[in-house]
């Protein structure tokens, strides 16, 4: 089990183990958890449950090194395969929705980039269009983004701005797909 004072990653969120509350709600112990990166976030945890992949040590150094320079050869989202099953526009954006509400809960930070990557092809190719950017890839775009550069700089010692400029350095140019 974790103690306080320990730092984890529970979803993809930073936290400091504040304290292990025992007996807390249904005779179970939970972990308080603090987001170091949202002020007021406190979350809790059944202490039994806290074990990967829900709450996990947060990526080595070198992990995240390795991440950062796999971003170019990580896939985005495939909107293709994913407009066949749809059939109209509307299904497709259901479709979307789906897939990033399902890898933005996968504890893998390579799909925490294959959202930033597809959300960002989706809105290259609607500017180009002259339209606005959709809220949903937006949303998306914006919670992987804080996420993964959240827990990246914390392990390379880097500023969170820094770290955003490096993620969207690696990225490139949006490809339209």
């Amino acid at each position: 089990m974790y103690q306080p004072g320990e730092i984890v990653v529970y979803r993809h969120h930073v936290c400091q183990v504040a304290c292990v509350r025992e007996k807390y709600f249904n005779e179970q112990d939970y972990l308080e958890l603090h987001a170091l990166f949202e002020n007021s976030l406190k979350l809790y945890v059944v202490a039994d449950d806290a074990r990967p992949p829900l709450v996990r040590p947060p990526m080595e150094p070198a992990q995240a090194s390795a991440l950062l320079e796999s971003i170019p050869e990580i896939p985005a989202i495939d909107e293709a395969e994913l407009r066949k099953k749809a059939g109209t526009s509307t299904l497709l954006e259901r479709k979307m929705r789906e897939a990033y509400e399902t890898r933005s809960k996968s504890p893998r930070s390579e799909d925490l980039v294959a959202i930033i990557k597809t959300a960002r092809r989706r809105t290259a190719r609607r500017e180009k269009a002259g339209r606005s950017i959709a809220t949903l890839d937006r949303k998306y775009h914006d919670m992987a983004m804080k996420f993964i550069c959240t827990e990246m700089c914390m392990s390379l010692g880097v500023e969170r701005d820094e770290m955003e400029r490096m993620v969207t350095e690696r990225m490139g140019a949006p490809l339209p797909s």
